[in-house]
């Protein structure tokens, strides 16, 4: 393993785990965006501000 405290060390990456990193925030992401307009959608059915309130929230975490 090379030495980090070289100061011309690099880090690389490598492929497989930055596909998979990548893999794994797209799920997130899919998750995110599903999970949080089936809130706002029942809370509006439903008239509870607080499942909406719930949905929004997840909407400003997916921006983040």
């Amino acid at each position: 393993m090379p030495d980090q405290s070289d100061p011309s060390f690099e880090p690389s990456f490598e492929p497989a785990a930055v596909h998979s990193a990548r893999r794994v925030s797209e799920a997130s992401i899919v998750w995110t965006l599903v999970a949080s307009t089936v809130a706002v959608v029942l809370g509006l059915a439903s008239g509870s501000s607080a499942l909406v309130a719930f949905g929004c929230v997840g909407y400003v975490d997916l921006v983040g």
